[in-house]
């Protein structure tokens, strides 16, 4: 409603990666990039729209402003005990069930009102027996950490299967180069592992976990901080981002020593931190009750490729809403440290003081673009403005829920205006038989008494006669102008015959206007002559009625009619003698009630 519109496009379709024709090179150069810039909008609308809640420029696309979500930052380790450096105080994140209409923006009747929830739980891992350090060659050093063996790359099973590794910084390189403007950033590892019908799905993950991360029917994503060259203007307690290392001091050419010119400076604690998040999907019907649980529930993989054959409908649903942006590791993959809120303090290889629960800010930055890569899904109806990705990597729907959803869904724009069909027809369908009802009810009535009862007539009549038209019809024929028809009955029409004239109105006296019958053409050249003479003999009189003309408005209601005005007049009911009576009382211009003759002497 309002200013909530549909889009229509003909290039509505989702991205799609598996092309045959299309090489390696091509997608370096064309889809990554595009998946750059369009999660970097995404990022800056959470920094716009979810964390500053008083902006409104650029919030007001998407049905909803923000999609919800419940933060827990006190919840328990999600994993084995023994796995998490702290027992509590890890975070745990939860949409709640959002539906795909009034969340999402899709326009869907109430039996295709999907529903879905969300949730992630993540914790800072232990180092202490999960890692061991190797030498690369005598002055660098390399630490590995063993959460399960990877994959994929070129050292899969070597080295009883590390997980990653992060080069053990130096801190008096670490000195030497930022003296010599060598300025430090981030870097991040992730690994990422998918579950499938309840076991892992080796073909899309990229390491094995270990049984200490093991997890039913949930995603695992890890997450190594590597803060290499980077200086830490203060400690930092942070979990994920611990530094107390202090860095020692310079040694200048001259053979003296001297601070790096930062103050104190620390460096990180641990060569790769490791961050390791869980995430659930479940997935509802619009008949299934969240009470009871939904039908779908597990991994990602599990929510769009569900086995239940009843489920195909909601899987194609599910399919489009969560095929390109369905989780946080694309979001860390495409951004890398641009994914860091940690960043926004980082200037010249030098950080900001940071929070003891910084790494819960990233993981929530993460969370949140998560949740406006869902919201965008509406912008798959309008496809890509590249048109390299609309040729070689966009695909559009080919099932019936698919080519739906591309003509359904909906944004707000206030460059359109919107209303509800239903709403319109039945104002104008009631109002049009409250219009036929006004109209028609007294002719029905007056029909059904005539016929049914006999004894009202005159009642019947008078309420006739009291309608403004017939009561302007009786002003006029008392006078004796014009032959009526149409003079009784409900609903009937007064009117004379053709080419007959009414009464005009006399204005002799200002203050009691009347009806006087219309003089005819010898009597209005007479008229006219002696209203000129009277103005030459006396334009004080001119003046004065002039003058008592344009008082009229003037006068309070109730002294309408002058006492000075008597009805001493008698009508006679015959029409042609009382216009001769009317008349010649018009005539007689300024006679006094006492000079007035009487109706009986003029007849």
């Amino acid at each position: 409603m309002g200013d909530e519109v549909l889009i229509s496009s003909t290039s509505c379709g989702t991205l799609y990666a598996g092309n045959p024709n299309v090489s390696t090179n091509m997608i370096e150069r064309v889809m990554k990039p595009y998946l750059a810039r369009t999660f970097t909008s995404h990022a800056n609308y959470v920094q716009t729209c979810y964390t500053n809640t008083s902006e409104t420029n650029g919030c007001g696309s998407f049905v909803r402003r923000q999609l919800p979500s419940k933060v827990n930052r006190n919840a328990p380790c999600p994993f084995r005990n023994g796995t998490c450096r702290n027992p509590t105080g890890n975070l745990k994140l939860d949409t709640g069930y959002l539906y795909i209409d009034s969340d999402l923006g899709f326009n869907v009747p109430a039996h295709r009102r999907y529903r879905f929830r969300i949730t992630t739980d993540c914790a800072p891992l232990a180092t202490e027996n999960f890692k061991r350090r190797y030498n690369y060659s005598s002055d660098i050093s390399y630490m590995r950490y063993f959460y399960g063996p990877i994959l994929y790359g070129p050292d899969a099973g070597n080295d009883s299967h590390y997980t990653y590794e992060a080069q053990i910084p130096s801190a008096s390189k670490i000195v030497a180069e930022d003296m010599n403007a060598g300025w430090g950033d981030y870097k991040l590892n992730l690994q990422s592992a998918y579950t499938y019908n309840g076991s892992w799905s080796l073909n899309s993950s990229t390491f094995s976990p270990k049984d200490e991360l093991l997890q039913e029917n949930s995603d695992l994503h890890l997450a190594a901080l590597s803060a290499g060259d980077v200086i830490f203007s203060a400690e930092v307690q942070d979990a994920w981002y611990a530094a107390h290392q202090p860095l020692p001091t310079y040694t200048n050419g001259n053979g003296g020593s001297e601070n790096v010119g930062r103050g104190d400076a620390y460096m990180s604690d641990e060569p790769g931190s490791p961050l390791a998040c869980k995430m659930h999907y479940e997935g509802c019907n619009p008949e299934s009750s969240p009470q009871k649980g939904c039908p779908i529930s597990g991994g990602l993989f599990d929510f769009v490729y569900p086995t239940l054959p009843p489920e195909t409908e909601a899987s194609s649903v599910f399919q489009w809403i969560l095929s390109n942006q369905g989780d946080i590791a694309t979001t860390v993959q495409t951004l890398t440290t641009g994914s860091l809120t940690s960043k926004f303090s980082l200037m010249s290889g030098l950080q900001g003081p940071l929070p003891d629960d910084q790494w819960q800010s990233d993981v929530e930055f993460w969370f949140n673009i998560l949740l406006t890569s869902l919201q965008s899904v509406v912008y798959s109806a309008l496809g890509p403005s590249d048109p390299a990705i609309l040729q070689d990597f966009w695909l559009a729907p080919n099932d019936y829920q698919g080519k739906h959803l591309c003509n359904n869904q909906k944004i707000r724009s206030s460059a359109y205006s919107n209303f509800s069909v239903l709403g319109l027809s039945i104002v104008l369908i009631i109002g049009g038989l409250i219009i036929i009802i006004g109209y028609t009810l007294e002719s029905y009535i007056d029909v059904v008494e005539d016929r049914f009862y006999k004894t009202h007539k005159y009642s019947r009549l008078e309420w006739a006669v009291n309608d403004i038209l017939q009561t302007q019809r009786l002003a006029h024929e008392e006078l004796g102008i014009g032959d009526w028809k149409g003079c009784a009955g409900v609903g009937a029409i007064p009117v004379t015959e053709k080419g007959q004239h009414l009464a005009v109105l006399d204005v002799q006296d200002p203050k009691h206007p009347r009806l006087k019958a219309p003089l005819g053409e010898d009597e209005k050249g007479d008229a006219m002559t002696e209203l000129t003479s009277t103005q030459a003999n006396s334009p004080e009189d001119s003046q004065a009625g002039t003058a008592a003309l344009d008082d009229v408005e003037s006068l309070p209601r109730e002294k309408c009619r002058p006492e000075s005005i008597t009805s001493n007049v008698a009508v006679n009911t015959s029409p042609t003698r009382a216009g001769v009576a009317v008349q010649a009382l018009a005539n007689s211009g300024s006679s006094t009630p006492e000079q007035t003759p009487s109706a009986s002497s003029l007849a």
